[in-house]
């Protein structure tokens, strides 16, 4: 005897469906939220490495050096003409390297506002999307 012949028959008047094969697969669960997630996470991640790798577009900084140290530029500052273009070069570098301690610093704001917003939105979304 198999299984179905052992079983009782239904009470009269229960209805019961006919099945016409297999039961279907649970439906899996969309993860829209997670690759929204994710993609943002590689934008930011991206647009970090890409900023603080860059570097300016403007003149170099041997030639804003020697501009500002020649003709005299350097008198009254300096002690000779080597002196102002060293140490006005490591000026520039280090005001470069500043601002793009503050532009990384920005980036950085602005991710973690971001993350949040997106963090709540979803707190907010799986509150509202659970069973009660």
């Amino acid at each position: 005897m198999t299984y179905q012949q052992n079983q009782m028959p239904p009470p009269p008047g229960h209805y019961q469906p006919q099945s016409y094969g297999p039961p279907a697969p649970p439906r899996r669960q969309r993860r829209a939220f997670l690759w929204v997630i994710a993609a943002v996470q590689a934008l930011f991640k991206i647009w970090l490495a890409v900023g603080l790798a860059s570097k300016g577009s403007g003149p170099s900084v041997a030639s804003q050096a020697a501009r500002q140290c020649s003709h005299g530029g350097w008198q009254g500052l300096f002690k000779s003409h080597a002196d102002c273009a060293k140490h006005y070069a490591v000026a520039l570098r280090d005001a470069t390297n500043a601002g793009k301690g503050l532009g990384a610093a920005l980036i950085v704001l602005i991710w973690v506002v971001i993350d949040f917003s997106l963090g709540l939105g979803y707190g907010i979304y799986r509150l509202a999307s659970r069973p009660r």
